[in-house]
């Protein structure tokens, strides 16, 4: 088992999905068929399916929400790996990065000390 510290920040899904729309509904089309489809195994036929007609349908969010069937999966796969006392979570409610990171620190200070 892993047994370094580590926090967790927890965002809700509606939250990550609107934040992974404005950081990539920009790239060209090319550019995130090409990411998806390097993800394609893991994401399975049906998911593959759906994340790129939503793609083609300039449906971003269903896409982000797609593909984060997939990161989810595979993050908490890994996490689950983990000691539980090693890990603190943090509930984060918006994408603020100040907020986020005096949580942060108030966290690592918290359980890890100065």
């Amino acid at each position: 088992m892993k047994q370094a510290p580590l926090i967790f920040l927890e965002f809700d899904k509606n939250s990550r999905i609107e934040n992974l729309v404005e950081d990539y509904a920009a790239y060209p089309k090319e550019l995130l068929l090409e990411a998806i489809e390097r993800i394609q195994k893991r994401l399975g036929g049906l998911h593959l399916k759906i994340a790129l007609e939503a793609l083609e349908n300039n449906d971003f969010a269903l896409v982000a929400e797609t593909c984060l069937m997939y990161y989810d999966k595979s993050y908490l796969h890994n996490l689950s790996k983990r000691e539980s006392a090693t890990m603190q979570v943090i509930q984060v409610e918006e994408f603020e990065l100040k907020k986020i990171s005096a949580a942060l620190l108030q966290k690592a200070n918290e359980h890890y000390g100065k």
